[in-house]
């Protein structure tokens, strides 16, 4: 019933609303919603999104903008949900679709989630959800209401819930807004990005050429505020230098700018950018090197996590495959002869832990890497193991073509493959590995 800038939902009646949103299999029948012949179905949205905080996010941006200013997130759950687990039964198939069921509508994972993306930024997440007493409450409890309300009131009559509601309150009423939508959902705005710039810079007063210039630099640095610092105290250093002429020169030589050690800055941080990564990659162990060297040479932008253990499998189940190079990456994943995802993940936690990589997705995990972390991450590499790493990647690729089963599944690969050929020599490449990336394209 409001207007947003894109994907403009249906203009539905309240009672739609309303029913689509209390729309269960167990309890209340779905909705059909739209003009007459091109309805679609509802149902609840409690199997996955039981916790709809990255759709309100996005929802916010497409009605107020991603300028928008916020003073606080608040979180309410509906109860502590318990651990789950698996008991052993004659009834095999009713209690693994229980279990399916308390694991699609648990909001505990997300939550975490959303607790360690915005550790950094205090006083902007709250969640606020009984702990104890509603683990075995069901949805159809309606005549149990006054046993949760006591268990609701001793979870806020706790002094640490006090001290937090109290805290909210004080946010909502008294504290200027301190972060933008954009940033919240994980995007630094050109404007942002342009005031760090020209803070850095000390150039405040640019011709309409020059901004234009300015802008387009903050987006060619992918707007990295480390990165950004580090091109104005540049600027600020060599005032004849335009910001076109910069722009120009930056293309030409990425590597060479984003390691200039910073001699003039605005926060007495006087490393490069590729010293701090560096830095980054010096505490890493060697695991959690070998997949950023492995994602170096693809595409920086949604690798899929899960095509490493597909790799694997196929190595163990067909003896005959000569991958040398990718099989001594893989192995390192491997404990008794079998993939073990917990180490593959403690690798991962600590490539995010140091800001060099993002993971995204809910049912398949997608590795994101920022575009000038990317460009580092090979950059840094010795010749040799740069050669390593294009070998693991063509060697990859076998497994991903062994995968495909439609043609998006091929689509969503071919960046990466114009990606590893861009820093691949032809004669770098085999046969076998040329026949597989040739049979994606």
């Amino acid at each position: 019933s409001y207007l947003v800038k894109a994907n403009q939902g249906y203009n539905c009646t309240v009672v739609e609303a309303a029913r689509a949103t209390t729309a269960s299999p167990q309890f209340f029948k779905s909705v059909s919603i739209g003009a007459r012949g091109l309805t679609e179905k509802f149902i609840g949205a409690h199997l996955g999104y039981n916790n709809p905080m990255n759709l309100v996010l996005e929802e916010a941006e497409l009605v107020f903008g991603a300028s928008q200013p916020v003073a606080c997130i608040v979180s309410i759950g509906a109860g502590h949900p318990g651990h789950i687990s698996w008991k052993s039964s004659k009834l095999f198939t009713s209690m693994l679709m229980k279990v399916l069921m308390d694991i699609s509508t648990s909001c505990e994972a997300s939550v975490e989630s959303f607790v360690k993306q915005y550790k950094n930024l205090p006083g902007i997440f709250y969640r606020l959800n009984v702990d104890q007493g509603l683990q075995k409450m069901a949805l159809d409890d309606w005549n149990s209401l006054g046993e949760i309300k006591t268990h609701s009131v001793n979870y806020l009559h706790k002094a640490e819930i006090t001290q937090k509601v109290g805290s909210i309150v004080d946010t909502l009423h008294n504290s200027p807004q301190k972060i933008t939508l954009g940033r919240l959902i994980g995007k630094m705005l050109d404007e942002d990005s342009l005031s760090i710039l020209f803070k850095a810079s000390l150039r405040f007063n640019s011709s309409e050429a020059e901004h234009a210039a300015a802008k387009e630099l903050v987006q060619e640095l992918g707007n990295l505020a480390l990165a950004i610092v580090q091109a104005g105290g540049y600027l600020h250093y060599h005032q004849h230098v335009k910001f076109h002429q910069y722009l120009e020169n930056y293309k030409k030589d990425k590597p060479k700018y984003l390691a200039q050690v910073k001699t003039h800055n605005m926060d007495g941080y006087s490393l490069s950018a590729f010293a701090t990564w560096d830095c980054s990659y010096q505490k890493l162990d060697r695991k959690a090197k070998e997949i950023l060297m492995l994602c170096s040479v693809l595409h920086y932008s949604k690798i899929p996590v899960e095509i490493l253990e597909k790799a694997w499998n196929n190595l163990t189940q067909n003896s005959g495959l000569d991958a040398p190079e990718l099989k001594k990456t893989l192995e390192l994943f491997v404990e008794d002869g079998n993939w073990n995802n917990n180490s593959l993940e403690a690798a991962l936690d600590s490539l995010q832990s140091y800001s060099l990589v993002e993971i995204r997705g809910e049912g398949v995990k997608l590795l994101n890497i920022h575009s000038l972390v990317h460009v580092w991450s090979y950059k840094s590499l010795e010749p040799k193991k740069q050669k390593r790493a294009q070998l693991c990647a063509q060697q990859l690729f076998f497994h991903v073509d062994e995968g495909m089963k439609t043609y998006f599944d091929a689509v969503e690969w071919v960046p990466h493959l114009q990606q590893l050929l861009k820093l691949s020599t032809v004669d770098a490449i085999g046969m076998k590995e040329a026949y597989d990336m040739g049979h994606i394209f």
